[in-house]
């Protein structure tokens, strides 16, 4: 079949469009009766003119909601309902147009609240200032303190059972119809009665250490070694509070919790975590690898309900390594300080936003919140390791562990390295070095008998205790120890 073409010359053919008329104009809504004169004939009665909001609203028709919400404020100035129809918000009892009007008098009133009473926002409420990382974690005020719940459930448990003459096997309940083989030197396990090998064994384990009390209640003790070397851990820890005291001059609330593990590789363990068990690291900053103690600030319990901090003084004392075992006591003496100055100079703050989910476990700002330096904390824990007097009943020279650390200084950093206290996972020389110094200044404060730096130290313990001008009264003392070199 032939098709015709046809070509077209671009020079020659222009396209035109084909003429069009006009476009049709845009077609506005008609109401039959528009709302204005709905809205008056409404009059003054406020539930037609809500009725008719209400109406405009369900049409989209938002000019015409406000103009009844508006005529309802007009005749009724605190209505809710169209308060809210018209975005307004509440609080504190008084309305606001806008957000920027509402956010202004939240600042003035958190402004106006924090220096007239100390309380700030939380939730629906006003708390002080000082309870806030408390309510973050879910805890609850006890007797003028702050207890996780397991822990006023605990509280509870030992009152109703001490009421009916239970007694504790080292953190264990035992009823009175088995004290017969408590008497027989069993030692209770679960639901079952064993001997001492049996639960040494069973309590070697870091998921299952002993729980064994110092004879003041101050320290509680968990531990993996041996029942009969664990029997020394709270008694050494017993020994360091009066010099703690002395530095400070605060005395913790509640009981000090430290951790003791029976050797080297279950210490790291402990502090690094342990992948193949699922166990997370103890600690965030590798400090543990500086000495044979440390605090354990990354120790949570992830299966309490809320998470709950467990952070305390950890060490290792292997009893069976003839070489290993003198440093012992020195160990847990250093634990037991880091247990205590945690306790009066703690982050809860940064841990509260921990536990709620917050953020992330981040040991820089743990540390960050600690109102006591670095080299004070670690110097008080290095004191009461190997500066102590040993004030035992049969000892002939009571400053043998001076004597010691002494024989051991093989020189002391300048003050500014002292003060600035840099220490580091990656130098466990130095970082050693660092915390066997910062105990002689502590010692020399203490003992030394210098009058500056007993005065200068008399009011840091003041203004650690008022919690008014501490910042002032470190400088003092770091001032008063450069001068007396």
């Amino acid at each position: 079949m032939f098709i015709p073409t046809l070509l077209l010359s671009a020079t020659t053919l222009a396209y035109a469009p084909p003429a069009m008329s006009a476009p049709p104009a845009a077609i506005a809504p008609v109401s039959s009766i528009d709302h204005a004169d709905e809205i008056r004939a409404a009059g003054k009665d406020v539930a037609k003119l809500l009725a008719l909001a209400e109406a405009y609203e369900t049409k989209d028709d938002v000019d015409a909601a406000r103009a009844a919400y508006a005529r309802v404020l007009e005749l009724d100035e605190g209505n809710a309902a169209a308060r809210r129809g018209l975005g307004h918000k509440l609080d504190d009892g008084q309305w606001f147009e806008t957000y920027a009007a509402l956010s202004a008098h939240r600042r003035e009133v958190a402004k106006r609240m924090l220096a007239e009473h100390g309380k700030v926002r939380f939730g629906d409420e006003w708390v002080l200032l000082e309870v806030v990382p408390y309510r973050r974690m879910g805890f609850v005020e006890l007797d003028g303190a702050w207890l996780h719940p397991a822990e006023v459930e605990a509280r509870a448990t030992a009152a109703e059972r001490t009421g009916a003459g239970w007694q504790q096997q080292d953190g264990v309940w035992v009823h009175p119809d088995e004290f017969d083989k408590w008497r027989a030197g069993l030692w209770k396990v679960g639901e079952e009665w064993v001997d001492k090998d049996v639960a040494n064994t069973y309590h070697a384990d870091l998921d299952q250490m002993w729980e064994i009390e110092s004879e003041s209640k101050r320290f509680v003790a968990l531990t993996t070694c041996e029942r009969d070397t664990a029997a020394w851990i709270p008694w050494w820890a017993d020994k360091t509070y009066p010099d703690l005291v002395r530095i400070f001059g605060i005395k913790p609330e509640g009981q000090l919790r430290l951790v003791c593990v029976r050797d080297i590789p279950q210490y790291n363990a402990f502090s690094g975590g342990d992948p193949a068990t699922g166990r997370n690291p103890g600690e965030g900053n590798g400090w543990s690898s500086v000495h044979y103690a440390f605090l354990a600030d990354a120790l949570f319990d992830n299966t309490a309900t809320p998470a709950r901090w467990l952070g305390s003084g950890a060490c290792y004392y292997d009893a069976t390594d003839p070489a290993l075992a003198p440093y012992g006591q020195h160990a847990v003496r250093h634990a037991a300080g880091q247990s205590y100055v945690e306790a009066i100079d703690p982050s809860w703050d940064f841990l509260s936003q921990v536990v709620s989910g917050n953020t992330a476990f981040q040991s820089p700002a743990f540390w960050a919140e600690k109102r006591i330096p670095l080299w004070l904390r670690y110097g008080a824990c290095s004191y009461v390791e190997r500066y102590f007097e040993d004030d035992s009943a049969d000892i002939q020279n009571p400053w043998w562990a001076r004597d010691w650390a002494f024989q051991n200084l093989a020189a002391l950093s300048d003050f500014e390295t002292l003060f600035a206290f840099a220490i580091d996972a990656n130098e466990p020389a130095s970082s050693g070095a660092l915390i066997h110094q910062a105990g002689l200044l502590v010692s020399f404060m203490l003992d030394g008998k210098c009058k500056p730096v007993t005065d200068a130290h008399q009011a840091f313990k003041s203004a650690l205790r008022s919690g008014e001008g501490l910042e002032d009264a470190i400088e003092d003392l770091e001032t008063a120890l450069r001068r007396n070199e």
